[in-house]
C-alpha cells in the first residue's frame, strides 16, 4: 500500500504492457467500473488483469467477460 493511502484495495487491478510493465495505481471493486476504465481510459495494451479476491490473473475474453489465465503465484 502506498504511504498515506487511506482506503482499502479493491478487487481488480490492471497491468499495462510496456518495458517494464506498469501497474495502474488504481483498483476497482465492481467489474462494470473496471470495464468502463478499460474501454475509456486505456491507450496501451492491457497485459493482464489481477483479481485480488480470487488471487487469479485474468484476460479479457469479450466486452463483458474475462477468463482466468492462472493463479497470481504462477
Amino acid at each position: 500500500m502506498p504511504v498515506g493511502y487511506k482506503g482499502n484495495a479493491s478487487r481488480y487491478a490492471v497491468i499495462l504492457d510496456g518495458d517494464p510493465p506498469k501497474l495502474v495505481a488504481r483498483t476497482w471493486f465492481a467489474k462494470q467500473d473496471l470495464i468502463y476504465y478499460l474501454d475509456n481510459h486505456v491507450s496501451s495494451e492491457v497485459l493482464e488483469i489481477l483479481d485480488l479476491k480470487e488471487a487469479v490473473r485474468l484476460r479479457r475474453k469479450s466486452a463483458q467477460r474475462f477468463e482466468p489465465m492462472g493463479a497470481m503465484s504462477d
